[in-house]
């Protein structure tokens, strides 16, 4: 990672490689440990299995997240490891993509180091990357579509010009195979826009009049980030229209070039994109059936799973999903995908924070953090279909960076307490990690010990929180 100054960070490059190892070391440990299937493994893996023997499948998520499965299968064989080794290694990138976020965003290498270890110390983003499932995906091409977003804005003089296209381009790139993977992935192309649109209104001469009678210069509150409305509207439509949708178009192509030889073998030319067109619609118009049909949404009273949660319930961790278990007299194994549950409430206050001093201070920061979270998050509000604790990981990353910036500013205090505040918060995390995770790599736990976890007390009149 280059400074302004084009010199190394060396201290960056090593926190964030550090993370990443460490990361790596927990998600590739013992993989195999539970035969496969668990959870959605009975679907995907399977999925991308077909698409290596030419017969695919059509399901309730676009194929981008199943090939990268299938590229773990044609490595190591349709088994554990290769069924889940994509997950593990994309996974383990995500708290070193959180890292090059943040330092991207504020040119602080402690503060972006703080960000990668504290999405380090989450356990749904563990759980999810130790199994062939889709989420992570979806959370990595995101921040990386927001890394290149945040680079290409960086990139401001004339000579510049066409590495600005390019990290812009690929941005788009990046958000269209973000909803290749599941259509959420969408929740940061929402975000790319309402930021281009804050930004576009800061040159509003209106807003600047007003603004001004406050004393307050949004274009320079915004910093770097007021450079998305100083874009030629040409550059919005490529970058972040065209792009995306040719990305989007593109990764279905191989899906696509399947069924044609099974549906309409002997098309040309014209014939052939026709049908290519009218397979790829029939392809999009079934996800939108499945997420929206009655036998996927169900009732308050009488969920399709037991584990089907409100979206206003994620934030404070309070309907996690169990994916396996297994007791063996008084030895029990248990994967549980439960967020780190310290993290995950301290995070949540941090956002709320971050989102009322954004509006205070205006600082780009806070505006850009808070736009991530309800672009990611709030969507989920007005879905009815049946909903899981999961779906919450993009916005969590972002609540993770919230509570970062926070603490950071409480150990930059020079009173002695906020130092001692930042230590106290870091502390309880890693603790809570250390506590937790027994139950996020399945190790073996004697009933007690279980229930400890789960917060769960069966012999007594208070009941406890209850994850199970």
């Amino acid at each position: 990672m280059l400074t302004k100054q084009g010199q190394y960070n060396w201290l960056l490059i090593v926190g964030g490689l550090f993370v990443f190892l460490a990361s790596l070391s927990l998600r590739l440990w013992d993989l195999d440990r539970f035969p496969y299937p668990v959870f959605d493994e009975v679907h995907f893996p399977k999925f991308a299995e077909n698409y290596l023997l030419g017969i695919p499948s059509n399901d309730a998520h676009p194929p981008l997240g199943k090939y990268l499965i299938a590229l773990g299968i044609v490595l190591f064989g349709h088994n554990e490891i290769g069924d889940r080794v994509a997950s593990a290694v994309i996974g383990a990138a995500i708290p070193l993509l959180v890292t090059g976020l943040v330092y991207r965003l504020t040119s602080k290498t402690f503060l972006a180091i703080l960000a990668g270890i504290m999405t380090f110390a989450d356990g749904l983003l563990l759980v999810e990357s130790r199994y062939g499932l889709l989420n992570v995906f979806l959370v990595a091409l995101g921040l990386g579509s927001q890394i290149f977003l945040l680079t290409g804005l960086e990139s401001q003089l004339a000579h510049q010009a066409k590495s600005r296209w390019l990290m812009l381009s690929l941005s788009g790139i990046m958000l269209g195979f973000c909803a290749g993977v599941k259509w959420n992935g969408a929740g940061f192309w929402l975000m790319t826009w309402i930021l281009i649109a804050i930004a576009l209104l800061a040159r509003n001469p209106l807003i600047q009049k007003l603004l001004s009678k406050m004393n307050i210069n949004l274009s320079i509150k915004l910093g770097k980030l007021a450079d998305l409305g100083t874009l030629p509207w040409y550059q919005y439509l490529v970058c972040f229209v065209i792009m995306p949708a040719i990305a989007y178009i593109l990764q279905w192509t191989p899906h696509v070039i399947m069924v044609l030889k099974t549906f309409a073998p002997n098309a040309t030319g014209w014939q052939w994109l026709q049908a290519f067109g009218k397979h790829l619609a029939m392809s999009n118009q079934y996800i939108y059936q499945w997420n929206t049909s009655p036998s996927s949404i169900g009732t308050p009273d009488h969920p399709i799973h037991p584990y089907c949660s409100s979206a206003l319930s994620w934030a404070l961790s309070m309907r996690p999903v169990a994916y396996y278990f297994h007791a063996d007299g008084d030895v029990w194994q248990n994967v549980h995908a439960l967020g780190n549950p310290i993290l995950w409430w301290l995070s949540t206050l941090a956002v709320i924070a971050i989102a009322c001093w954004g509006i205070v201070k205006m600082r780009p920061a806070l505006i850009y953090v808070s736009v991530g979270y309800a672009a990611n998050y709030f969507p989920w509000f007005i879905v009815k279909r049946c909903l899981f604790i999961y779906h919450y990981m993009s916005p969590s990353v972002f609540s993770f960076i919230a509570l970062a910036i926070l603490t950071n500013s409480l150990y930059q205090q020079k009173q002695i307490w906020g130092k001692i505040l930042a230590v106290i918060i870091m502390t309880a995390i890693f603790s809570a990690q250390i506590f937790f995770m027994p139950i996020w790599l399945g190790l073996p736990l004697s009933p007690q010990a279980f229930y400890q976890r789960m917060w769960f007390l069966p012999n007594s009149p208070f009941s406890g929180f209850n994850w199970i």
